[in-house]
């Protein structure tokens, strides 16, 4: 069984995610390989108060001479034959939990098989540590170069319970038998594998935030040196991220190498500290009352706060855009809805506001003149008429009525 497209060029470190679908698969499916992960554990995600569920993928058939070599209840959840090691064939299954005294929870242990030619190379079975749940639900597997002469596998799993947990077992074959080169037990991870051979793993840093709360990330990256995996790099996260969409994808494969992805965020994050710094007008913060064209509105205009991130990781795998700005501002408009403003300086007192709403940005934009006593300006709108464009502009002139910062009703943050 061929897995590889004709006139694919396969880098230094690919990961293949092989996985199967949800549908089930047999070791006679001719499937083609899926790069970085193929979504099915996701959509077997059950969201609750409780935390998150995951559902076990659906049971694969097997031929009679492999089920011969398994326990007697497993349940296979996956069989293929391995791309970068053709002879070898990859068993993924679970059986009942022996030690569970719960009757209501069917809970379950996966263990998995490495078969070459009919036999078993490879069996393992995680062992359960004290802060492992009482069992685990497996996720994806991939193939990928641990080095230019050394393949492995990795699988991914997820707690029962309330799901947070993560389990992340890379093994890879030694002559005549496979054996684990790495075993990592997280919070609410992802792994990620770029072409360099560099493994990076997003581990939830939780504080005393609720469980499935956003969370600082602690980031660990490692590389194969020639007899395991050392740790190069380590850093936290600069914002806190989704735990629900950081799992979306537990294992992910990057295209651009992960050491530039990093300088990259590097340079990003000084940009956004020098324009976080910039002078702002005197006596800007505050709160201003007055009108936008014939409406009454009240809005707080302050300072962005500045944070010191020296030595934080400014990625997020999520991909959420982050744009922070030196000056932030909320009002509520007629519908009472609130309407959050971001911006920056320009010169001779003018600030410059872009509008955005639930995170969005509008294509409105204010331009305001600070002065001792309030602001003045116009705020103008672009609306779309056809093919066309027009714009439509409404004064504004607000009195400062409270030289407070206005932070308590501003998102402190300061994403937008």
């Amino acid at each position: 069984m061929n897995f590889q497209k004709p006139g694919m060029n396969w880098p230094l470190l690919q990961i293949v995610i092989v996985a199967a679908l949800a549908c089930g698969q047999t070791g006679s499916s001719a499937q083609q390989p899926i790069m970085g992960g193929d979504g099915v554990s996701n959509h077997l995600k059950a969201r609750g108060l409780m935390g998150v569920f995951q559902l076990p993928r659906r049971p694969v058939g097997v031929p009679r001479s492999i089920r011969a070599l398994l326990p007697h209840a497993a349940t296979v959840r996956l069989l293929q034959r391995l791309t970068l090691s053709p002879t070898d064939t990859l068993v993924v299954y679970d059986t009942p939990d022996s030690e569970s005294s719960d009757s209501f929870f069917d809970d379950r242990y996966p263990a998995f098989l490495v078969l070459r030619a009919g036999h078993p190379i490879g069996r393992f079975a995680p062992e359960r540590q004290r802060d492992d749940s009482a069992g685990w639900v497996f996720l994806e597997a991939g193939e990928l170069h641990i080095s230019p002469e050394k393949s492995g596998v990795v699988l991914a799993f997820r707690s029962v319970g309330d799901g947070s947990g993560s389990l992340f077992l890379v093994v890879s074959p030694d002559q005549q038998e496979y054996r684990i080169v790495l075993r990592r037990t997280t919070d609410q991870a992802r792994l990620r594998i770029d072409a360099e051979g560099i493994l990076e793993f997003w581990d939830a840093n939780e504080g005393d935030e609720c469980v499935w709360c956003d969370h600082h990330y602690r980031v660990l990256a490692y590389k194969w040196d020639g007899l395991h995996f050392a740790r190069k790099r380590m850093a936290t996260s600069c914002r806190k991220i989704n735990p629900d969409a950081i799992t979306d994808e537990p294992i992910e494969a990057v295209s651009q190498p992960l050491n530039a992805e990093y300088l990259q965020a590097e340079h990003s994050k000084q940009d956004e500290q020098r324009l976080l710094r910039a002078k702002l007008p005197a006596g800007l913060d505050g709160i201003y009352r007055g009108k936008l064209g014939q409406t009454e509105i009240v809005l707080a205009i302050g300072r962005a706060r500045l944070e010191h991130w020296a030595a934080c990781d400014f990625r997020d795998p999520t991909r959420k855009v982050h744009r922070r700005y030196p000056i932030l501002g909320r009002y509520l408009d007629q519908q009472q809805a609130a309407v959050e403003l971001g911006g920056g300086p320009l010169s001779g007192g003018v600030i410059r506001l872009r509008e955005y709403r639930d995170g969005k940005p509008t294509g409105t934009e204010w331009k305001l003149s600070i002065t001792a006593e309030g602001a003045v300006g116009v705020r103008r709108k672009v609306l779309q008429q056809g093919s066309g464009f027009s714009r439509s502009s409404t004064a504004v002139s607000l009195r400062r009525t409270s030289p407070d910062s206005g932070f308590a009703l501003i998102e402190q943050d300061g994403r937008n």
